[in-house]
């Protein structure tokens, strides 16, 4: 295994959001096990949404939500502030799943879930 596979700087998958899919990319490299305690320490209290709006704007790259006039929407920790906790719950563990998933699964899935270019 080499050290770049560990350290990936781009990943992307599929979720279905409202009947519809969102591709989301990620830095697999930001979510780390100090993230993910954090994570789990954020979602045992009870206001959860400022905090992983803060996680989610370090680790997500870029998604395909567009505003109304089909512009699509950075994933910064303003814009993020302004969605429902349970959506960014559910992004937040995608996130985690995916990072679970062997590579030959993600090979094989229709979101890819491979470094870029691979």
């Amino acid at each position: 295994m080499r050290f770049s596979d560990l350290v990936q700087d781009e990943r992307s998958f599929e979720m279905t959001v409202l009947d519809e899919t969102v591709e989301i990319v990620y830095r697999p490299s930001a979510y780390t096990p100090v993230v993910e305690d954090q994570v789990q320490t954020l979602m045992d209290s009870r206001r959860p949404g400022n905090g992983l709006a803060k996680m989610l704007s370090n680790v997500l790259i870029r998604w395909d939500i567009l505003d109304d006039d089909g512009n699509e929407i950075e994933p910064t920790f303003d814009n993020l502030r302004q969605l429902p906790v349970p959506f960014l719950t559910d992004v937040v563990n995608a996130i985690g799943n995916d990072t679970r998933v062997d590579k030959e699964t993600r090979k094989n899935s229709g979101g890819g879930s491979l470094k870029k270019g691979k």
